[in-house]
């Protein structure tokens, strides 16, 4: 199974199904990054963009600034 994820208003959101991304959130462009659900979750089945692209997860390389707050 896969995790498709998009860019939008500079945040990250992600679904495991396409057709339902595309009936809930109108996502019906390609997906800006595909992963699979694995990987997703071994992240902490988190998702956020830095310097424009999408980065899984809060690890130290890449920590969250002050009052960053995660796609709801």
């Amino acid at each position: 199974m896969n995790v498709y994820l998009w860019k939008r208003n500079g945040a990250a959101f992600f679904h495991t199904d396409l057709d339902a991304a595309a009936q809930i959130d109108g996502f019906t462009s390609a997906p800006d990054l595909t992963v699979g659900v694995v990987e997703f979750e071994a992240s902490g089945s988190t998702a956020r963009i830095v310097d424009g692209k999408i980065v899984l997860g809060l690890g130290e390389d890449n920590p969250m600034a002050e009052g960053e707050k995660l796609p709801a």
